[in-house]
């Protein structure tokens, strides 16, 4: 091999194969340093839902094919077919089919670092991270939980079935985090609708939202246990203090249901009229 490289000068050199092999290179550092998972941010894979066959498969696969096609196309007639060009061939084939095992979900476990299978059960692999991945699994996983009818069976007796209003609106569970439940959750949110009846205020995951989940999300608060029902600045808490940052969080005003010993964070759209409606609701209930 060291012959063959002596042989190989740079007027022959073509610098876009030395680009292709560098990428692939590139592509082989990225797999190995996502593999080792030594921090937080080189873990980004384990809750994306492709990210398992792509870091262990279509990545390495697809930098080891790429490195070795670029490195004879860069000697292009020096090659001599001798044990390291045979050696260089079969290492190309092998990330060709890894990256193939990757695509079609076929990967070996053994592949998986020890860190990534401690990681399968607990909360960091719960969700998938990315939008799209979440979306899908929560359309394959069909009917299961409702946070619907968990809201019903929290809701006082004799409460209408009906609500009065509804608006699609995201419970803040947490307004200082920039973490996402999910790839398609609102950062610190969950998704859902408010709802509005004769004797009380309550909330309710989206169907996606429990398929995704696996879980039924829901509350409900009744006029008489409910203390204070106000308005908050917009990205604000339920201290009303206003949070950083402006494109990851709502410019509404910030609507608060709060009781003796629970208090609800809520961003929906024309704020000052839902609230209206809950104080209108509430003073005709007598509460």
């Amino acid at each position: 091999m060291r012959s063959v490289v002596a042989d190989v000068t740079l007027d022959h050199v073509d610098a876009r194969m030395v680009a292709f092999a560098a990428f692939g290179l590139i592509l082989l550092t990225a797999s190995v340093w996502s593999w080792r998972g030594r921090s937080r941010t080189a873990r980004w894979w384990v809750r994306d839902s492709w990210g398992r066959e792509f870091v262990l498969g279509m990545m390495p696969g697809a930098g080891l094919t790429v490195t070795v096609v670029g490195y004879f196309a860069i000697i292009g007639d020096q090659i001599d077919l001798g044990i390291v060009d045979f050696l260089l061939s079969l290492i190309a084939v092998a990330g060709f089919l890894l990256m193939v095992l990757g695509i079609f979900n076929l990967l070996p476990r053994f592949l998986e670092p020890s860190w990534y299978r401690e990681a399968l059960d607990s909360e960091e692999r719960s969700l998938p991270a990315d939008a799209l991945g979440a979306v899908s699994s929560g359309v394959a996983a069909g009917a299961g939980v409702s946070s619907v009818d968990a809201l019903s069976e929290l809701l006082p007796q004799g409460s209408p079935r009906r609500p009065t209003h509804r608006w699609g609106a995201n419970w803040v569970r947490d307004p200082d985090t920039l973490e996402r439940d999910h790839g398609a959750a609102p950062r610190g949110a969950v998704p859902g609708r408010l709802e509005l009846r004769t004797d009380s205020v309550g909330f309710a995951a989206l169907a996606l939202e429990d398929r995704i989940r696996g879980e039924a999300i829901a509350w409900a608060v009744s006029f008489d246990e409910l203390t204070t029902a106000r308005l908050v600045p917009p990205r604000a808490g339920i201290d009303g203090i206003p949070r950083r940052g402006i494109l990851h969080r709502s410019l509404w005003k910030r609507l608060v249901v709060e009781t003796d010993d629970r208090a609800f964070l809520i961003d929906v759209r024309r704020p000052t009229k839902v609230l209206r409606q809950i104080e209108q609701l509430r003073r005709h209930a007598g509460a």
